[in-house]
C-alpha cells in the first residue's frame, strides 16, 4: 500500500514509478488520470453560503467553506 496524500499528481508519478522499479526489476509503469467525477457536498452550519454544491474530485473540504 501506498500513502499519496497531499502529493501533487507529479509527485505521486514519481513516486510510485521508483517504488514499482526498486520493488520489480525490469518493469516500467505509466500512470495517467482518466475520468474524474464530481461530488456532491452539503454546507451547513456557520459557512459563508451554506447550501448544496458539486465539486470537482480535485477539490479540498476548504473549497466548498
Amino acid at each position: 500500500m501506498f500513502t499519496v496524500s497531499g502529493m501533487t499528481f507529479e509527485e505521486v508519478k514519481k513516486y510510485l514509478n521508483n517504488e514499482i522499479q526498486n520493488k520489480i526489476i525490469g518493469v516500467d509503469s505509466v500512470l495517467t488520470l482518466s475520468k474524474l467525477r464530481s461530488i456532491r457536498v452539503f454546507v451547513l452550519g456557520e459557512a459563508y453560503q451554506p447550501g448544496n454544491y458539486v465539486l470537482s474530485s480535485l477539490s479540498s473540504i476548504t473549497h466548498a467553506i
